[in-house]
C-alpha cells in the first residue's frame, strides 16, 4: 500500500478515531457514528475509513473525502466492528493507519417472539409408546431464538393424549409459549371373518366348481385371508367342510368353518344319466 513521503508521516500518525455516542437504525440496520482529529497538514486531500467484524481484517471501506465525522450504516445488531482511518494526498497515496478502535452496535428488535404449537398425532400398531417428532412455529424475536418443548420432539409417547408445552426465548430474553396435546392412537381392533355357506348343484353327480369369498373386517393392515379348500375348487356332491382364516399385521388370527353343500340331480335322459330300456 503506497504511503506519503516521510516528511508527511509525523502529522498523520496522531490521527485518533473517537467513537461518538450516537447510534441509530436505518432500514433495519445499525449505524455507528465516528469522528477523528483532522490533520492540519496542507497535503491531506481526504480520508479513507476501513472496518470489519474482526480485528485487523477490514472487509469494508469508504472514501469519505475531507470529512472527519461520518456515519457507517448497514451494520448488524449486537456486533463488534473494528475501524482504522487513513489520510491520502492529491496523488492518492495513503498515510499510515490510525490506531484501531472498536465499536459495538446495540442489540434491538422491533417485535417480541411468538410461538404456535401444532397438535401432533401418531399411531401405535402394537400398543407400545412410539416416537413422535414435531416443531413449533416461531415468528419474530431477535436471533438467535432458542426453542424448547417438554416433552422434547422425538420422545416416546404412550397411547392416548399427552400434554405438550413449547417455549421460545430470543436474544433479549423475551419469551413466548404455547400448549397442545400429542395424540397417539392404539392398534385397530382384531380382524374378524365371516364365511358364506356355499351351495351348488351337480346335474350329473360329478364334482363341480364352487366359488366363494369370506368377508373380512378390522385388523392391522396388511390383512390376508385364505380358505381350504380354496375358492373355485371342485367339490363333490354332498357336504364338504371348509376352513377360512384371516391374519393381520400383528399376527392376530380369526377363522370360520362353514360347509360347502353340493346337491345332486336326477338325470333327465341327457348326457351321462342312466340309460333307459328300449
Amino acid at each position: 500500500m503506497p504511503t506519503f513521503r516521510a516528511t508527511f508521516l509525523p502529522r498523520l500518525v496522531v490521527i485518533v478515531i473517537v467513537l461518538a455516542l450516537a447510534w441509530t437504525r436505518v432500514s433495519e440496520s445499525a449505524t455507528l457514528t465516528l469522528a477523528w482529529d483532522q490533520s492540519t497538514d496542507p497535503n491531506v486531500a481526504g480520508y479513507v475509513l476501513y472496518w470489519g467484524p474482526s480485528s485487523g481484517v477490514y472487509s469494508s471501506q469508504s472514501n469519505v473525502g475531507n470529512q472527519s465525522l461520518v456515519q457507517v450504516g448497514g451494520l448488524a445488531d449486537g456486533t463488534n466492528y473494528y475501524f482504522v482511518v487513513y489520510a491520502y494526498n492529491a496523488a492518492g497515496q495513503l498515510s499510515l493507519p490510525s490506531a484501531e478502535v472498536l465499536g459495538q452496535t446495540p442489540v434491538t428488535a422491533t417485535n417480541a417472539p411468538s410461538v404456535s404449537c401444532t397438535a401432533p398425532t401418531a399411531s401405535s400398531l402394537d400398543g407400545n409408546p412410539v416416537k413422535v417428532t414435531f416443531a413449533p412455529v416461531v415468528v419474530g424475536g431477535l436471533p438467535p431464538v432458542a426453542t424448547t418443548c417438554s416433552p422434547a420432539s422425538g420422545s416416546l409417547f404412550p397411547v392416548g393424549s399427552t400434554s405438550l408445552t413449547c417455549s421460545a426465548v430470543d436474544a433479549l430474553k423475551r419469551s413466548a409459549s404455547c400448549s397442545t396435546v400429542v395424540t397417539v392412537s392404539g392398534p385397530p381392533p382384531p380382524p374378524t371373518i365371516t364365511c358364506p355357506v356355499p351351495t351348488a348343484t351337480s346335474p350329473y353327480g360329478d364334482p363341480v366348481v364352487v366359488n366363494f369369498a369370506p368377508t373380512v373386517s378390522g385388523g392391522a393392515l396388511p390383512v390376508g385371508a385364505n380358505c381350504s379348500p380354496v375358492s373355485c375348487s371342485l367339490f363333490p356332491v354332498g357336504t364338504t367342510s371348509l376352513t377360512c382364516n384371516v391374519v393381520d399385521a400383528l399376527k392376530r388370527v380369526a377363522s370360520c368353518t362353514p360347509s360347502v353343500v353340493v346337491s345332486g340331480q336326477e338325470s333327465t335322459g341327457r348326457g351321462r344319466g342312466k340309460n333307459k330300456k328300449r
